[in-house]
């Protein structure tokens, strides 16, 4: 029996760029994918390597990586994961994959590598919590169900005082520090104007070796 393929093609008055943009660009992804799932939209950067969670308003949506990107030609994703109620979650065949992508981004594969060493092994269920705060974000993941998520939040603020307070104290210490160099400086740049004779020269130095 004869077979036949059917094949649809429309061909579009731009270049690849223009429409590649159209296709990727935040406000107007929002616009084409509002034809699936109205107020649909994807945070990433679209870069090789990189993370990409695509989103529903309703805090739906999947978690991929950008495997292969070559602007106005291709671009290759693989979905690993899920979100629920805007929260990170794997389990079974989509938590093996999430952990081997981990594995090949260099900053990861050590930290996980010493905890299977130490045989700790990949969680079978997992879901991840991201608590911000002004510096950043805390990513903290749990291993079963867990109801009183606000506490994470409760922690964020206290956390968010900590790192604030080390920060202070980090630069108080490095202007500390400055004033020191300053004045060391101060000296050896009067002792230098206080030269009458070449042989004072050495007195010079021991004020910079002091």
């Amino acid at each position: 029996m004869k077979k036949w393929m059917l094949k649809w093609s429309i061909d579009i008055a731009a270049t690849p760029e223009k429409i590649w943009n159209v296709l990727l660009a935040d406000k107007t992804y929002r616009v084409w994918t509002s034809v699936f799932h109205p107020g649909s939209y994807a945070e990433t950067d679209w870069k090789e390597g990189s993370k990409a969670l695509f989103k529903t308003p309703e805090g739906g949506g999947m978690i991929s990586k950008v495997v292969r990107h070559n602007p106005g030609k291709i671009i290759v994703l693989e979905h690993y994961g899920v979100l629920k109620n805007g929260e990170e979650v794997f389990e079974g065949e989509r938590i093996r994959k999430y952990y081997e992508t981990l594995m090949e981004v260099p900053a990861f594969k050590k930290g996980l590598q010493q905890l299977l060493d130490a045989g700790i092994p990949i969680p079978t269920w997992q879901k991840n919590h991201a608590v911000s705060f002004q510096q950043g974000y805390l990513l903290i993941i749990t291993k079963k169900p867990f109801a009183e998520t606000q506490i994470f939040i409760r922690f964020g603020k206290v956390f968010e005082q900590t790192y604030t307070r080390f920060l202070d104290l980090q630069k108080a210490e490095a202007q500390a520090r400055e004033a020191q160099i300053e004045a060391a400086l101060e000296r050896v740049r009067s002792r230098s104007m206080a030269m009458h004779k070449s042989e004072e020269l050495l007195e010079v130095i021991n004020v910079v070796s002091n």
